[in-house]
């Protein structure tokens, strides 16, 4: 059940952007594209209707899939979407408790602490207490359960958020360093996840490879299904390993749905990692992505296991490497905290590599389909102004295609998150795409002290893209 409700929901966030982070952008967004068309409306049940009408708008083109879907799954999109959009908040929250699709109701509720113009409304605890009551699907009791505490824990940390500013402003550094290191604290507080602070600590910067030697580097993201694409997508990160070898190799998250790693003894390890990646015979430096945090055990399992594999290397949620001419920042895209920025900001200034590459999860900018935000708005506000001017590339997942982004202040953007997930629509005529495909595959990086390459490769083994930056010796 778990799996059919995250691709339901990983198919509703590819329409209305990639995530909880595109929500607010993707409402003011919404009112370019043409409402919904008579037959379509006519085919929704009555009592989503007259809020179908008033709130959805979609492509034509999506609009046409809605109309060949089963009634049942288009109730399902019908409800989702509505509980995606502000004014439609109420309404949602009246009826959610008696939705009759499961599916729909565990997607709402496990989404509910992420979406403040839903948990912020005054209907929002009493539907939650409602499910918990009388529900009689276990994953949507459990979802609601979870939901009760993150709510309140979440505006707590908007208090302590302000609190930190003001410390800040006023020059009170004591004050200050005391809430950046509660701030990391409460990041697993309110997530409820089992994550001790002192598995946050940084560790020191390490050296795969000396600085003077060129480095090959496979980069794989959003492939943690254990199906056929990823173990086609891992087939052919073989056999171009056998072709021209990688050194080792990075993730960018979304390392196992749906809800990341149970334990570091869970038997996923062995057929959705060991049995993929592990023939490549190298080493993996791992980010995490949304879905590794939405387990409490999940991400303290994939920092463990680090201990248990040859080819799994995960220190701590952030951290940094060099090889060969690079020097990488694995940054927990998750949450963008203060210390996160600011140890991220002062390695970038601090380095004198010649490369200096950022990966992680959350992509910045994106190609999403005509009349959607092309940006996430979280990270273009806290991660870009970090990295701007400082680094040459930032790599990332998240968006379930291949795409290279224009670059920005000397800053190219790459995503890679065709790693075995169902795919996600791309507008290849974006103006930010220099280039985009809904493709599974996977990048191979490669580097010397005056040329940096990207290239995507595709399910069948063929180059489908190759960029390279270029610098003076």
């Amino acid at each position: 059940m778990i799996g059919r409700i995250v691709s339901i929901y990983d198919r509703f966030v590819c329409i209305q952007g990639t995530g909880p982070h595109f929500l607010a952008a993707s409402a003011q967004t919404a009112p370019e594209l043409p409402p919904l068309s008579e037959a379509l409306l006519n085919r929704i049940p009555a009592d989503l209707r007259e809020q179908a009408r008033l709130h959805i708008r979609q492509p034509e083109d999506f609009q046409q899939r809605w109309l060949a879907m089963p009634p049942d799954e288009l109730r399902q999109n019908v409800f989702l979407s509505l509980a995606f959009i502000p004014e439609a908040a109420d309404f949602i929250l009246e009826r959610l408790p008696d939705e009759p699709s499961a599916e729909a109701r565990a997607n709402v509720v496990r989404n509910m602490p992420f979406v403040d113009y839903i948990s912020s409304r005054p209907g929002a605890r009493p539907a939650l207490e409602r499910i918990v009551a009388g529900d009689a699907d276990a994953n949507t009791v459990t979802y609601a359960i979870d939901a009760l505490r993150a709510i309140p824990l979440k505006q707590t940390r908007v208090v302590l958020a302000e609190r930190l500013k003001k410390a800040q402003a006023a020059g009170d550094l004591r004050m200050a360093d005391r809430l950046i290191e509660e701030q990391e604290r409460w990041i697993s507080i309110e997530k409820g996840v089992m994550l001790p602070a002192f598995m946050r600590t940084v560790p020191p910067a390490f050296s795969l490879k000396p600085a003077g030697e060129s480095v090959h580097i496979v980069a794989v993201g959003d492939y943690g299904f254990g199906n056929g694409a990823q173990k086609h997508v891992g087939d052919q990160m073989l056999a171009r390993h056998k072709r021209n070898p990688f050194d080792f190799g990075i993730t960018l998250g979304d390392n196992f749905y749906g809800q990341g790693m149970h334990s570091p003894d869970d038997p996923r390890w062995a057929v959705w990692w060991e049995d993929v990646y592990a023939p490549l015979g190298i080493k993996f430096y791992v980010a995490f992505g949304n879905h590794d945090w939405y387990h409490s055990d999940s991400p303290a399992a994939e920092i463990t296991y680090s201990s248990k594999s040859p080819s799994w290397r995960m220190p701590a949620p952030y951290y940094t490497y060099t090889a060969g001419p690079i020097q990488f920042f694995v940054i927990d895209s998750n949450e963008m905290s203060v210390a996160q920025l600011a140890w991220l900001k002062a390695g970038l200034t601090a380095s004198k590599a010649r490369w200096k590459v950022i990966y992680g999860h959350h992509p910045i900018y994106i190609a999403l389909e005509q009349g959607r935000p092309q940006y996430d708005k979280r990270m273009l506000d806290t991660l870009l102004p970090a990295i701007a001017g400082l680094a040459d590339a930032y790599i990332a997942g998240h968006h379930h295609s291949l795409e290279h982004l224009k670059p920005e202040n000397g800053l190219h953007f790459f995503i890679a998150g065709g790693g075995g997930a169902s795919l996600y629509p791309v507008w290849e005529q974006s103006p930010q795409a220099l280039f985009a495909k809904s493709l599974h595959g996977f990048a191979a990086i490669s580097a010397s002290a005056s040329e940096f390459t990207v290239e995507f490769i595709g399910m069948d083994g063929i180059s489908l893209y190759s960029h390279t930056l270029r610098k003076t010796l």
